[in-house]
């Protein structure tokens, strides 16, 4: 289950800070059944060795980052390693609760602060229905009004060619 608000706190802040550390503690290759199964004893171990006044600081970040926003760089990683996940997983429940189609564009900035632009569609994974994005131009009607507004947004124009993500 995708908890979309989730906050955040002084434990996950610690984590976020160090899980280089972490995944170093495990001794295992990254996303591996491995490095996940030793990932909770790593994360106490790591965790244990930090300070009161580090323990402290991520309290004061996870309330900041609750009520402002979390820094662009853990921002990236939310969106490269889960957004498209979590729109697939949007995409769902809005069939199974509402009987909705949903297709959406998505712009972000990637770790290396790029703008990225995305286009995900799952309407063809639940109830018999049509890809709208298989079945249509939607990429002559919408992509350079998005690609557009992206960088309105970024102050950089994103490059459609060499950016554009698309799931279906």
């Amino acid at each position: 289950l995708i908890k979309y608000g989730k906050k955040w706190t002084a434990h996950r802040v610690l984590i976020e800070q160090n899980k280089v550390l972490i995944r170093e503690e495990t001794g295992e290759t990254a996303g591996s059944e491995a490095m996940i199964a030793k990932w909770p004893e790593a994360t106490k171990t790591v965790l244990a060795g930090l300070s009161a006044k580090e323990k402290e600081e991520a309290n004061v970040l996870a309330n900041k980052w609750n009520n402002e926003a979390a820094p662009s760089e853990v921002q990236a990683n939310l969106a490269e390693t889960k957004g498209a996940d979590m729109i697939e997983h949007f995409a769902a429940e809005m069939f199974k609760q509402a009987g909705m189609r949903v297709f959406v564009m998505s712009a972000w900035r990637d770790s290396r602060g790029k703008p990225m632009l995305g286009a995900h569609n799952h309407n063809d994974q639940f109830g018999g229905a049509d890809s709208f994005m298989k079945t249509r131009n939607w990429d002559e009607i919408f992509v350079l009004e998005w690609q557009q507004y992206a960088g309105e947004q970024f102050g950089e124009m994103p490059s459609f060619q060499s950016l554009f993500l698309s799931s279906q």
